[in-house]
């Protein structure tokens, strides 16, 4: 070394660039052998559930089996049957297969059935991703949601709480995920009474959903609905008309009248001018969104009993009797 300083020197610096070269190929084809083994795994569960789809939905309610006028419901009815035992060695292809039946029966008020497979879902993720990967977060957000149709909000609140922490750890605190928990979080503040917590947590996450998610996202225009309800609560009723119409107009924009989400908001709006004594506007828009709903969603719909039942309180407090009655 001290006859051939130059030498070493060069000779040394060759050592660690080739040793750091090694060491980046190595992460570099364990990052492309992960990538490559998750991208299989995906193809995999979409085969699987293209076969079920196929094979097993549909064919159980083809025209010959349950005739021409068939239901969501009864398509969810033939594939929850199904699905009962038939994926024993593709658990993750079932729990994704049971999170989206569990979803839309929720959607369709059928929260006994909902809460059922979203926590079959849950447990399939857990156990085989574990408890904070993002697709175990996700099934236990959902149902948690469905919890709090329930108005199980204990229940419910465990939950939400304990994934909301998870995921400001693990996808961070703008994650638009993490944002949608916080504003479930603040829905149960505000069902239970705890209206400065949930005026906290829901200008927290309508902040970061403006900034992640921009101003006419579904999730945005969510939680502005929650505030305005929360707004209402406490009296603001004037503030509470202002964003609500504000939601309504960018929804009907972009989505229709018939979406089920405008739906929801016109309702609420609805219901905001029936609260400030503005009779003819709240009837006309609550009669017409009535309408719709009966037609989108169906008579017994627990949105459309909704709206039934605020129509009814709006005829009351003008001394129709007969109308509120029927």
């Amino acid at each position: 070394v001290r006859r051939n300083k130059g030498a070493v020197a060069a000779l040394t610096v060759i050592a660690v660039l080739l040793l750091a070269g090694v060491a980046g190929t190595s992460i570099g084809l364990a990052r492309s052998l992960r990538a490559e083994a998750e991208a299989r795994r995906q193809a995999e569960i979409a085969r699987a559930v293209n076969e079920f789809l196929n094979a097993d939905l549909l064919a159980s309610v083809a025209p010959e089996n349950l005739g021409r006028e068939v239901m969501v419901r009864d398509v969810l009815d033939a594939s929850a049957e199904k699905i009962e035992g038939r994926f024993p060695d593709q658990p993750l292809v079932e729990a994704e297969i049971r999170q989206t039946i569990g979803n839309t029966y929720e959607y369709l008020g059928e929260f006994e059935a909902s809460e059922r497979h979203l926590a079959r879902s849950v447990n399939l993720f857990a156990e085989h991703l574990g408890p904070e990967d993002e697709r175990t977060l996700d099934a236990r957000a959902n149902l948690g949601e469905s919890l709090i149709s329930q108005a199980r909000y204990d229940e419910a609140e465990a939950i939400i709480r304990k994934v909301w922490e998870t995921q400001r750890r693990v996808l961070g605190p703008g994650d638009p995920d993490t944002l949608l928990s916080l504003n479930n979080l603040a829905a149960i503040y505000t069902y239970t009474a705890r209206y400065d917590e949930a005026l906290e947590a829901y200008e927290e996450a309508l902040a970061g959903q403006r900034a992640a998610l921009g101003t006419e996202h579904l999730d945005t225009l969510g939680t502005m609905n929650n505030l305005a309800n929360l707004l209402r609560m406490q009296g603001r009723l004037d503030d509470a008309v202002a964003q609500m119409e504000e939601i309504v107009e960018v929804q009907t924009r972009l989505e229709g009248k018939e979406d089920p989400n405008t739906l929801r908001f016109r309702t609420n709006l609805a219901a905001f001018y029936r609260d400030q004594g503005e009779y003819a506007k709240a009837e006309e828009l609550h009669a017409e969104t009535l309408e719709i709903q009966k037609v989108v969603l169906g008579e017994d719909h627990i949105h459309t009993l909704s709206s039934k039942s605020i129509l009814a309180s709006l005829y009351f407090r003008q001394g129709r009797i007969e109308d509120t009655l029927a």
